[in-house]
């Protein structure tokens, strides 16, 4: 197994954890109803869909898949944009005067 293999295998362990940890925020979002922790909850699956297009693409490599051309650029350009949305999020809650 090589160096790549071993990362692209802890990018799908990452993935799933990350899941995990994105069903508890989103479960404990809807019954404590607090708006710092729907906010987290919201941003949290954002970064788990993240986390699932870069686990995809592991599993690809793994599998030794070829993408149709411009696929793999596409999914790696929707990882990265879905990375950045929490600041462009925050600063319209900011902008929106949610925070004090």
């Amino acid at each position: 197994m090589s160096q790549l293999d071993i990362a692209a295998w802890g990018l799908v362990l990452l993935a799933i954890a990350d899941w995990g940890a994105t069903v508890r925020l989103v479960a404990a979002a809807l019954s404590v109803k607090g708006a710092a922790l729907e906010e987290r909850a919201t941003i949290s699956v954002i970064l788990s869909v993240a986390a699932t297009i870069a686990a995809v693409m592991a599993i690809a490599f793994l599998a030794h898949f070829q993408w149709p051309d411009g696929v793999g650029t596409l999914l790696l350009i929707a990882a990265l944009s879905m990375i950045s949305l929490p600041q462009l999020l925050w600063y319209a809650a900011y902008r929106a005067g949610r925070f004090r």
